[in-house]
Formats: structure tokens, sequence, C-alpha cells
């Protein structure tokens, strides 16, 4: 006997019946794929070829992850209840937790793949007091908490989404080359999944790809600007959301 948990409701007209035999109908079905089945990962990335007290790395997150999820398209990805299985989604739909008069809203970015750095940082200027934004469905989401005391958040993913990306704190850890340590500034990640979309490895491979990214010093001029000229000034806009 298959026991449903108590929020789950379901229409019994649905039900078929064939010689006494249930069957399970799609109310079910469909209840199911509202349930995450999640685990987590947690890593540092090593972002001191480009840190900065001014660094904007909430941009450079974003793009971090649209990175990524190029490389893993199960993390950016939507059940087809038709299909009965996750299939990618062909724009990157990022949702940024931004704190503001309303309290913690998620407005999105809409097609991250495609900005430039200075782009997004355009639009997450505007994402502030654009409200209308948060009508959007994410298909993945960014919260950088990182003006807060904490390293790691393992944080509930809201359905119809797979995964969600959390920044904490950077921190300064020393680091052993040999005989020699050095200190190097990290950003430490927390990615929580579906593990119905995507397994363990492709997890990791997901988490990867974005250190390897957050890492590179010279940015591509795909993402709009060169080093030499530095960073557009992320002094005005969402650097992280303050969620307690």
């Amino acid at each position: 006997m298959i026991r449903l948990p108590d929020h789950i409701r379901f229409d019994l007209h649905q039900l078929e019946v064939d010689q006494g035999k249930c069957v399970l109908f799609r109310a079910f079905l469909g209840a199911m794929t509202e349930l995450p089945q999640t685990a987590s990962l947690m890593d540092d990335a090593d972002i001191e070829t480009w840190w900065a007290a001014d660094a904007d790395i909430t941009a450079r997150l974003l793009a971090a992850i649209a990175v990524a999820t190029a490389a893993v398209p199960a993390m950016n990805a939507r059940y087809n209840p038709e299909r009965q299985r996750f299939e990618p989604l062909p724009t990157v739909d990022l949702g940024i937790a931004i704190e503001n008069e309303h309290g913690v809203v998620v407005p999105v970015l809409t097609d991250a793949r495609h900005k430039s750095l200075v782009e997004i940082r355009r639009r997450l200027n505007g994402l502030r007091t654009l409200i209308d934004h948060c009508a959007e469905r994410p298909s993945i989401t960014l919260v950088n908490f990182g003006r807060g005391p904490c390293r790691y958040a393992m944080l509930p993913i809201v359905p119809p989404e797979v995964a969600i990306v959390a920044a904490g704190q950077v921190v300064v850890q020393p680091v052993q080359f040999g005989e020699r340590t050095t200190y190097r500034h990290r950003l430490p990640l927390t990615l929580t999944y579906d593990t119905r979309a995507c397994h363990l490895l492709g997890a990791t491979r997901f988490m990867g790809a974005l250190k390897v990214d957050l890492a590179e010093q010279d940015l591509p001029l795909s993402r709009g600007f060169h080093r030499a000229g530095g960073p557009p000034n992320p002094s005005v806009g969402p650097q992280s959301a303050d969620v307690t």
C-alpha cells in the first residue's frame, strides 16, 4: 500500500479502475514531481586573481553559473509531464535573491548566457526596483549572502527549478605551495540540486566548471570589458541578499 504525504490531495474521478486493479493516475505523478529530492555540494572557489574590495562578485557569479549550465545542462532543466522526464531549457533565466523595501524578492535575469558582464550589471541595477521581473520563473537561482558571517547554506529548491547556488562570505585561507605558504581569497559555494534531474557526477562537474570560471584572471571580451579597463562600478545595485 502506498501512503501519500498528508498535503497531497487528488481527484478520485481521475482514478482508473480496470478489473479491480488500480492504475497510478496523473494527479499522483504530478504531485510527486513537486517534491524535490535534494542533495548539496560545498566547495570554495579561488578568486585571488581578480579579487578587490570593489569587485563585482554578483555579476561574476551569474556569468559563471551561465557557463556552468552550458557544461551541465541538467542543472538548467524542467520536468516534462508528457514525456515524464527532465529536459534542459533553451535559455538560462537566473533568479537573484535581492533585499529591498518589500523584503527578499527574486527577480529574474533572462537569457543570462548571452549577456556580457556589463549587460548583467546594467540589468542588476534595474532589477532592484523592477519588482515585475519577479513574475517570471527562474530556471536556476543565485543567493549571494556574502555580507553575512556565514560561508555555506543548503537552501530549499522551489519547483519547477532543479538547482540553487548559494555564495557566502569571502575568506582568506592559507594555501601551501611546496614549502611556501601563501594566503588567497576564496569564495564559499553551496550547490543544492534535485537528484532526479542530475546525478552526483553531473553535480560535481557543474561545481568544477563554476570554480574554473570564477578562477579566471583575464575575462573574455564577450563578457563586456577589458581587464585593463576594469569592471563597471558595482557600488550601485545588489551585491548580495542579506537573508536572515
